[in-house]
């Protein structure tokens, strides 16, 4: 078996782990598959999506940060990381409000 046909057994488990609501055994895969060298914007997809669920900010903003420097969206990403630190941004601010 090829090293991307491993990658992509991984991320097609991690999506299943995914919709099971196991995101942290997801997220470890997904981990797992980048550190292996994936460099495919779905496994950084989903493990944005995780972090995102589990409103885990630091994590979601070095994920992406990751993903634009490596991947093959790397414009898109950093579009994503510029949405993701105003959403922030405002959601801190309303939090002030109240």
């Amino acid at each position: 078996m090829t090293e991307e046909n491993i990658i992509r057994e991984s991320k097609d488990e991690a999506w299943r782990l995914f919709r099971e609501k196991k995101y942290d055994e997801a997220r470890l895969m997904l981990e797992k598959s980048i550190m292996q060298g994936s460099r495919d914007p779905e496994t950084f997809k989903l493990l944005i999506d995780i972090f995102r669920k589990k409103d885990d900010y630091p994590n979601l903003i070095r994920t992406i940060g990751i993903a634009a420097s490596v991947s093959s969206k790397k414009k898109g990403f950093r579009e994503l990381k510029k949405v993701c630190i105003l959403e922030r941004m405002l959601k801190d601010i309303k939090k002030c409000e109240t």
